[in-house]
This record gives structure tokens, sequence and C-alpha cells, in this order.
């Protein structure tokens, strides 16, 4: 038996259990009252204007790449337009082969003349072994001049005076190249990252094919034509078995401006100063005389050597005005006028072409569907995009298509990436760009799922119910405990 103290105690705990379970229930019916719904709405109002689209969520199911968190910070994008045929621009005339006027953001052509066929372009080799050098090794590891390397820069029609018992920074070499067309600088980096240049080439070329630069060969560093023909035939049309076209040239270009230590090497320098045995040693551009066109910021000057007939020179550029930024790309440049041709380039393109926002970050889009939640979800652009047009010339965006993101999940927050909407212009130019959730969360309403979220809109009577549960736990227990040292007391009597 129980004796009479522990039966009150056990009666009094009881109402305390019954007086916290009472004032958890008012709390939760306040919760669910009109005025407390009220309060817990979102203040924050969408526009009823949106972009007229076709919503395809039912048939999309994956996105194009992971959803960025909402800390990241977007850039804004850039969609390039190409001319017309009546653009104003067409028919102007450049001193060169050919030439490509290309946005960095996307890759599409502002301008363009360009010849198909495959050529010998020793831009394309130098290009690609500082590439391959800077993803491969860090800027500043030393690497040691070898023989054959200074036998090469001693025959080379741009020597940068290599000395055998010197190291080199892998930043040197490929400064080297950029800014002297070095020979030497490109065979000393594919020695020392696959101990031989047979070995190396087989890299360059596969990473080649990895970039898609289906029109472009390698057979080694320099850049130097290896002729191919039938022995003895008068006739026979000797060709390189090293070659590349502009267009392949503009790919690997582009490519290589996304690396951050090429980007530097290329736009932050018209010369450089190193010390070699306490002497500084100086690297200045071949084509120094770009750099004084002001919206030039970087620029790179490829010329094949004097013994090498077949080959051609390529001048890499790339300038920036306002919001547009473009790599310029010629070939074939006659002696003494690179200067020229990068002058009336830039002229043109940035007196023809714009940039205008299509649009901006905050605009909303419509109401999209979300697997997992049964009400439609207000979405809104992420990201400001920018598209490059000609001067005086928009477009309209009459479609666009909503591709849910694979990666939400529930509860759905303001600001959570719902998906990617590809827009698409008049001309047929595809855009694609993240929408956002404006709603502070958007949930299947059921108990759980819709306290959870007036919980959120009224924290202090979310901590209140908190402080109630805990409390019953640790009332709970105290009753167990004492019901069962009431009880051994009473058996120990006995």
């Amino acid at each position: 038996m129980i004796d009479i103290r522990s039966r009150s105690r056990i009666i009094q705990s009881n109402c305390v259990m019954r007086l916290l379970i009472t004032a958890s229930l008012v709390i939760v019916l306040c919760l669910y009252s009109p005025v407390s719904i009220l309060l817990a709405k979102n203040p924050d109002t969408v526009s009823d204007r949106g972009i007229d689209s076709t919503d395809t969520s039912a048939t999309s199911s994956s996105m194009e790449s992971p959803p960025a968190t909402e800390s990241e910070s977007v850039p804004a994008e850039a969609v390039d337009v190409p001319p017309s045929e009546t653009d104003p621009v067409t028919g102007f005339t450049i001193d060169a082969s050919e030439f490509l006027v290309i946005a960095t953001s996307r890759g599409v052509s502002l301008l363009s003349h360009t010849i198909p066929d495959r050529r010998s372009i020793p831009a394309a080799s130098k290009l690609m072994t500082a590439v391959i050098a800077l993803e491969a090794l860090p800027s500043d590891e030393d690497i040691p001049v070898t023989k054959n390397a200074l036998d090469i820069d001693k025959k080379s029609p741009s020597p940068i005076s290599l000395k055998i018992d010197q190291k080199y920074t892998v930043k040197f070499l490929v400064s080297a190249i950029i800014l002297r067309n070095s020979d030497a600088a490109a065979f000393m980096l594919a020695e020392y990252i696959s101990e031989n240049e047979v070995d190396f080439v087989e890299r360059m070329n596969e990473t080649a094919k990895n970039l898609s630069m289906n029109d472009t060969n390698f057979v080694n560093t320099s850049g130097q034509s290896v002729l191919q023909g039938i022995p003895g035939d008068v006739d026979a049309v000797f060709s390189s078995k090293q070659y590349s076209t502009a267009s392949d040239l503009a790919i690997l270009f582009r490519y290589a401006l996304n690396l951050s230590a090429f980007r530097e090497i290329f736009t932050e320098y018209s010369f450089l100063q190193f010390q070699e045995d306490g002497k500084p040693l100086t690297l200045s551009s071949s084509v120094l005389s770009a750099w004084g066109i002001e919206e030039i910021k970087g620029a790179s000057l490829f010329t094949p050597s004097f013994s090498d007939s077949v080959s051609e020179s390529c001048l890499f550029a790339l300038a920036q005005k306002g919001d547009l930024e473009v790599i310029l790309l010629t070939t074939g440049i006659p002696d003494q006028s690179s200067y020229q041709t990068l002058h009336d380039l830039v002229d043109v393109t940035f007196s023809s072409f714009e940039v205008s926002p299509l649009i901006e970050a905050g605009d909303p889009y419509r109401e999209v569907t979300v697997a997992g939640v049964t009400n439609p979800v207000n979405a809104v652009f992420r990201a400001t995009v920018l598209y490059a047009h000609p001067i005086g010339q928009s477009f309209s965006i009459p479609v666009s298509e909503f591709i849910p993101s694979v990666f939400t999940t529930l509860p759905i927050k303001k600001g959570d990436v719902l998906g990617q909407v590809r827009l698409t212009l008049e001309d047929g130019t595809q855009v694609t760009t993240e929408v956002v959730a404006s709603d502070n969360m958007v949930v299947n309403e059921n108990f759980f799922t819709s306290t959870a979220k007036l919980i959120e809109s009224n924290r202090n009577i979310g901590y209140l119910i908190a402080a109630c549960i805990l409390g019953l736990f640790f009332l709970a227990i105290r009753v167990v405990i004492r019901f069962f040292t009431g009880k051994r007391k009473s058996y120990d009597r006995k």
C-alpha cells in the first residue's frame, strides 16, 4: 500500500500535469485562431505582372546544374545576340585573313569573318601548353632549365635568355609564352609535366578533344608546322599535320580566360619584371602598343618562325566597355598592323553593340508547380540577366519553359531555388536562369506543417510551447520516480 503522503504527492503532480497540458492546448488553439493566422501572413507581395510562359514542369525532371544556396552571390549573367543581316556593321573590312568578336559570357559570336579550312596556327600549341601548365602546376613552382630548352631558346626568334643553372617559375614561363611567344618556355613546361614532349602532345590532343576542338591536332609545343605529302610528287599539296581553326582557337581562349591564373597574367601585365641573380629580368609584350587602346585589357601576338612559310600569325585580345566584355581574335595579320587591326575591331564592336537587362533580380516570373507541394508557388528571378545586342535593337520574350529542380524539398522558404527558366528570344537565342520562391514558406497544409509554419511566424509562442513540453517531460519523469520510490518504501515496511 502507498502511504497517504505519497498518494498526495502523486495527486499534486497529476494536477500540475493537467494544468500544463491544458495550457499547451490553449496555446495551440490560439495559434490557429484567425488573429494569429493574419499575423503569420507574409507581408511581402508579388506583382501579378509576369512573363508569358509555357509550363513544362510535368515533363521536365532534371536540372542542368545544382541550385545555388541563398548565401551565394550570383553575378549578372549576359546573353549574347548575334547581329542581324541588316545590321549596319555588316560589310566592314579588317586588315586580316579572318576575325572573330565573341562575348565572353556565353561564347556567342557578335562579328565574324572566318575561314573554315584547317591551317597551321602556332598560337594553338602555345595557348594549349599554357592552359595545361596552369591547371597542372602551382604558379610559383620552380622548373630547372634543361639543355634541350636552352638550345631551343638560342635558336628562337624571340629568346628569353635562359641560363642552364637557373630555375624559373611556372608563372614566368607562361608569361614568356603569352608575352614573348617563347618556344623554349613551352618546351620546358612540357618536359617538366610529362618528362618528354611526345607524351605532353598526347595530353594536348586529349584536352582539345574534351573541349570539343574537333578541327585541331597537335604535333609539338612550338606550333611549328610539320608538313605531310607524297614524296617525289611535284603536284602534291603539302599541308601541316598540326592544324587548327579560328573557331577552335576561340573555344580554347575562352576556356583559358576562365582560369584565374591565366586571366591575371593576360590582363594585368603588359610587361613583367623578375629577379635573376639579384638582377631584374623584364618580359615585355610583343604587342605592347595594343595596351594604348583604352578598352583593351590584354593582348598577345603569336607569330611563326621565319623558316615556317606555312603557318599563320594570330592575335588574341580581351576588351571591355561597361558590362560588355569580348574576345577579339584575328589571324593572318600583316606585319606592323596589329595595333590598327585591334583599334578597328574595338571601334566597330563598341559602337555597334550594347548590353541591356533582359530581366532583373526580383522581377516576378509567375506561379509554378513544384513536386510535393499542393498549391502553386510564386516565383521571382534570382539574378539580373544581361544580353548583348545591336544598339537600338531589343528583343521580347514570347516563350519560357520552367524546369523544376529535383533538389527542392519541403519546407520551401523564401529565396529557395525552385528551378530554372529557359527563355527563348525572337531570334531563337535561348537563355537559362534560376527562379526562387517569393514567399516565406510554402508547405503542404496538414496539422504538423501548419503548426510549424505558425510557430515560424510566432517564435515567442513557439518557445513557450517548447518550454511546456520540456516541463511535461521532466514532470513525467518525476512522477514515475516518486511512484516507484513510494512502492519500494511500502514493500520495505511489509
